[in-house]
């Protein structure tokens, strides 16, 4: 908590440069897990924001990943590391 409190006092330019890493950190989370795991969905590689391209199977609230909704679309794989890097995500 002391982190963020430190970047919020920061002018806006930082706050925006923060709110960017952490959308990057989910995004790099995820294509870590679209390349380790089968059959994800196509929309998973056209882009890098998967809250602002709206993957299919994922939530987003704001720029936070909430929910990966997967049943039913046959993904397959294990959950790796870099899904603490989702750190809103509430369901799976």
């Amino acid at each position: 908590m002391a982190q963020w409190l430190g970047y919020w006092v920061e002018p806006g330019l930082g706050l925006i440069q923060i709110w960017a890493w952490v959308t990057k950190a989910q995004a790099n989370a995820l294509q870590s897990l679209r390349q380790t795991w089968s059959n994800v969905p196509p929309s998973w590689g056209k882009s890098n924001d998967p809250c602002g391209e709206r993957w299919d199977g994922i939530t987003c609230n704001g720029s936070r990943v909430t929910e990966l909704g997967l049943s039913g679309m046959n993904v397959k794989g294990k959950i790796e590391s870099d899904i603490v890097e989702l750190s809103e995500l509430r369901s799976l």
